[in-house]
């Protein structure tokens, strides 16, 4: 509603997207690309199904409405475990100052069906996320540029 603070709101867009879509497998998205979230983010939104890029896009323009520097990144994660990377999306919101958070709804959506996972993905630094899956990605682009 619009006398919940701003990060407020944020933060139940994040548990909608999360709490009321399911994953299905979809296809891949180039890293680096994203002309395609607004579709993805509809698609999300309107079937309640996606993977990780929809999950992502449809908090991402959830994120906007609310305010907020949101875009959506088509990257790379690191796995510590596995000791690899994979394609993954999620949301990143920057911030007046230039710093960034990571808000990852899929992977969140993971911890909340399978609750012996405690981690939240909400509002997070790249170097805060779990095993800093996201902050490879971040720091990764920050060499290139």
């Amino acid at each position: 509603t619009n006398n919940m603070a701003k990060k407020t709101r944020l933060k139940k867009c994040f548990q909608y997207v999360y709490k009321n879509c399911k994953y299905r497998a979809d296809v891949k998205r180039a890293v680096g690309s994203s002309s395609w979230d607004k579709n993805a983010a509809y698609k999300m939104l309107s079937t309640k199904k996606g993977n990780c890029y929809h999950f992502a896009a449809a908090f991402t323009y959830l994120a906007k409405k609310c305010g907020y520097d949101a875009k959506t990144i088509s990257g790379y994660i690191y796995y510590i475990p596995a000791n690899a990377k994979f394609r993954h999306g999620w949301t990143e919101i920057t911030l007046a100052d230039g710093s960034k958070r990571v808000c990852d709804p899929e992977i969140q959506y993971i911890n909340y069906i399978d609750y012996s996972y405690k981690n939240d993905y909400f509002y997070r630094t790249y170097n805060a996320t779990k095993n800093k899956w996201h902050y490879y990605y971040y720091n990764y682009n920050k060499k290139c540029k």
